[in-house]
């Protein structure tokens, strides 16, 4: 936010928009989640989900992002030029409406209906990738290894059938409980179960300007049928899609067979397991002594 030069950039664009991301990510899916941690019966049934998610040798992940549609990034760049110019004034406008939604006003350098659809619009899903990845089952464990390399964050996650738990490298992720979004989520509406861990060094919290922490969150359900699908660019045929960035192949996934699942992500249609895919992001974030060590994220669907 310190640039000297206000010019449109690229690069910059691409940094506000992620950002931008980030806060939809954590205001829709953080408010949703049921505070039941500690409930032998969600943990059972969160892990005989996942178990049931994971009952084949192998599975293909399709790997998704979220992106900024074409006709939105312009208005977004102007938008986020006027704040880098006007920031002083814009950090006095968010505190005299703290905590309600801020007005419009002409300093945005957009338009009044261009600040609208900013707040209105849904960032689309793009496939970026699909990747094999074998699932080992031994010693009453679940563990997972990509074939492909450069994609193993999967690696680090375990399932400890017996004793109830999820793993992430050394540390056993707590269950929060159950989990809801809507469709306004930038994944779309899902339902299913989350796993967090926040952990943080006491000695560097009193200096708060070198604080080392870690923090997994693992996301695991099954979409809504209405939630919205990945982009895939009209008259387009795979092998271009596949060569071109900016234009990726939308793939379908399914969920292990009707029945073999609980129904966490359709209450309200638990006779059409087929018609959801079963969602899952993991997230590991780590901050040593101040500095930004690792921020990693995953999602996307999985098929079998």
């Amino acid at each position: 936010m310190g640039r000297q030069n206000y010019a449109f950039s690229p690069n910059f664009v691409e940094i506000m928009a992620k950002l931008f991301l980030v806060l939809l990510i954590t205001i829709s899916i953080l408010p949703a989640i049921a505070q039941k941690a500690g409930t032998p019966t969600i943990a059972d049934t969160a892990l005989h989900f996942a178990d049931s998610v994971f009952h084949t040798r192998s599975i293909e992940f399709e790997q998704i992002e979220t992106g900024i549609p074409t006709d939105i990034q312009p208005i977004l760049a102007r938008f986020n030029n006027a704040l880098v110019v006007n920031r002083s004034w814009f950090e006095q406008y968010k505190s005299t409406y703290a905590g309600q939604p801020l007005p419009y006003n002409s300093r945005f350098g957009i338009s009044a209906d261009e600040y609208r659809r900013l707040q209105s619009f849904t960032p689309q899903l793009i496939p970026v990738d699909t990747q094999k990845i074998n699932i080992i089952r031994e010693g009453g464990y679940i563990r997972f290894h990509g074939v492909d390399s450069g994609f193993q964050l999967l690696d680090y996650l375990q399932i400890d059938l017996r004793r109830l738990l999820l793993i992430y490298g050394a540390d056993t992720v707590p269950l929060i409980g159950r989990t809801g979004t809507t469709a306004a989520s930038p994944y779309g509406a899902w339902e299913g179960f989350t796993w967090r861990l926040e952990k943080a060094d006491a000695n560097s919290i009193i200096a708060s300007s070198r604080v080392t922490a870690r923090v997994i969150e693992i996301n695991m359900g099954l979409t809504s049928p209405s939630s919205p699908q990945p982009f895939e660019p009209a008259g387009q045929s795979a092998a271009t899609q596949a060569a071109t960035p900016t234009s990726q192949t939308a793939t379908q996934a399914s969920p292990p067979a009707a029945g073999s699942l609980p129904q966490p992500a359709s209450p309200s249609n638990p006779q059409n397991p087929a018609a959801a895919k079963v969602f899952l992001r993991v997230k590991y974030q780590q901050m040593k002594e101040g500095t930004t060590t690792a921020n990693l994220e995953m999602v996307g669907y999985i098929r079998h």
